[in-house]
């Protein structure tokens, strides 16, 4: 198997581990550097665990990277019922004991909490488990993640890989490091949050339990001797504000245990929250003793380029008295009902929807303009079509919703592109890379971690992607295997959240933020 410095690097560091993490940059050939150790260490029985597109990719590269690899004998266990999945497990494993080839079983994160899957994944002798983009499992008690460790703890030989070791923070490690090599930040999540963790009291929402007579006066007492006009927003104030229930059961002139009581009454629960880090240092170099680290900039430096464009379009008429009612009323008369939106995050992906041209009303998606799909059917006309003797230019369409997905086939359809789909509907990666149809319409969840697209060097985004996937998904296309420059299109609407959301990423600035303070200074200058 021919790799990569990095790569070979990243062997040599795991070979003689029991346990590793591959924290390797989206394209930087995690895979092949797994299949070289499963190689090296004569692994004859290998779990994979890995999201449902992912399934079939080992397949793929078993047989196109692997030495002797008609000596492998690799099944994706998805797509099926659980009854078929494990009959085809069982088989293919007999088969491959007589024949003397190495077993590879793919499965899904989505159903190895299943039950009878469970069972069977925990009952047999694995030489190796790998996990496959291993921050699906940071939830420590998530059910995904406790199986998958339970099954893994099991293997002689274990290796977490993925290219986000710590999305949203130092703790999201604990669980996968737990998975491959619990020594390295210890086997309780509890002792690890105590040493790494400073903690404080904070307090959310819950349903107001009714106060009778007694409690009801009692609150009041305690409200007047704070001095404020309301309790629980007082309360928390002062807890979110760094203060402690302590503090302000004395303000209030009462016990901690009697003022927790009362909570309830006041709609308010308290829980421990993380409210800092500490000794990062020794956090980071227990991290780095059991993970190979390398960033996807510092060894693709011989990708081809590429270029960015936005091309834009315009609400006019209903669509635009919509989407300005929805912006500054939080609501929106459509269709003979109501659209609502309950707070901001609510009415920022409202007012995404309407700027893609669609609002759901009663379990139904409800059209309301055509400007996005008139768009997108401009950019597809000014590539080349197929033909009874060339197939066009191959294009990736990604997504959020099945609406949008909907209006990505009728505008192929108008343009004479033929598309398959991948999404949580429909899987027809397989189809699109074999060359069935000339456009991938991928929704974004499915298409941006794990899958290769490099047979397209044109990505169109029908709208802007916030949740942090839209570098994972342009590494679908831009990664080794593509050789030519890469073109990257955003549909954008003029005039809606859809340019605050690329103004916000451009400045680095938080989306959320970022696009309801450009909503109220559209608001006060009306």
């Amino acid at each position: 198997m021919n790799l990569w410095a990095h790569q070979r690097e990243a062997v040599d560091f795991a070979r003689d581990r029991a346990g590793t993490v591959l924290d390797m940059g989206m394209g930087t050939g995690k895979t092949c550097t797994a299949l070289q150790l499963l190689q090296d260490w004569d692994a004859r029985r290998v779990l994979v665990v890995c999201p449902v597109e992912v399934t079939k990719v080992w397949p793929q590269l078993i047989a196109r990277h692997c030495d002797e690899p008609d000596r492998w004998a690799p099944v994706a266990l998805s797509g099926m019922s659980t009854a078929k999945r494990l009959d085809v497990a069982r088989s293919r494993l007999r088969y491959a004991e007589l024949a003397g080839q190495r077993y590879v079983a793919c499965i899904n994160y989505d159903v190895i909490c299943r039950d009878r899957v469970a069972d069977w994944l925990l009952d047999q002798r694995w030489d190796a488990v790998v996990l496959d983009e291993s921050h699906r499992i940071k939830a420590p008690d998530g059910k995904q993640s406790n199986v998958a460790r339970e099954v893994a703890h099991r293997a002689p030989r274990r290796l977490a890989m993925t290219g986000t070791l710590m999305p949203n923070g130092p703790l999201d490690a604990w669980a996968q490091l737990d998975a491959v090599d619990p020594s390295v930040l210890g086997p309780s999540y509890r002792l690890f949050t105590a040493r790494y963790t400073v903690e404080a009291e904070g307090v959310s929402k819950r349903p107001v339990v009714p106060a009778g007579a007694a409690a009801a006066a009692e609150i009041e007492a305690l409200r007047v001797r704070a001095g404020v006009p309301d309790l629980g927003k007082w309360l928390t104030k002062a807890l979110w504000g760094g203060g402690t229930l302590d503090a302000c059961a004395q303000t209030c002139g009462t016990r901690r245990f009697r003022l927790y009581q009362l909570l309830p009454h006041l709609g308010l629960r308290v829980f421990k929250r993380t409210d800092a880090l500490r000794d990062l240092d020794d956090l980071r170099a227990r991290i780095a003793s059991a993970s190979y680290r390398c960033e996807s900039d510092e060894v693709l430096v011989d990708l081809p380029p590429a270029t960015q464009v936005t091309r834009t379009c315009a609400l006019t008429g209903k669509a635009r008295e919509a989407y300005d009612q929805m912006e500054a009323e939080l609501y929106v008369e459509i269709g003979g009902g109501q659209v609502t939106a309950a707070n901001g995050a609510v009415k920022l992906m409202r007012l995404s929807q309407i700027a893609s041209g669609y609002l759901p009303l009663d379990g139904e998606a409800q059209v309301i303009h055509a400007a996005k799909n008139d768009l997108l059917r401009s950019v597809l006309g000014d590539l080349q079509p197929p033909t009874p003797w060339a197939r066009g230019e191959a294009v990736v369409i990604f997504a959020r919703y099945h609406p949008e997905l909907d209006s990505i086939h009728a505008a192929c359809k108008a343009t004479g592109h033929e598309v398959r789909e991948l999404s949580g509907r429909r899987r027809q990666l397989d189809e699109w890379q074999g060359g069935a149809g000339n456009v991938l319409a991928a929704q974004i969840q499915a298409g941006s971690e794990g899958v290769d697209m490099t047979r397209a060097r044109v990505a169109i985004y029908w709208g802007p992607v916030w949740h942090g996937q839209r570098e994972q998904s342009e590494r679908r296309v831009r990664r080794p295997g593509q050789d030519r420059p890469v073109l990257y299109v955003d549909l954008v609407v003029e005039d809606t959240v859809e340019q605050d959301i690329i103004e916000a990423q451009q400045a680095k600035a938080d989306v959320v933020s970022y696009c309801l303070r450009r909503i109220q200074e559209r608001s006060e200058k009306r």
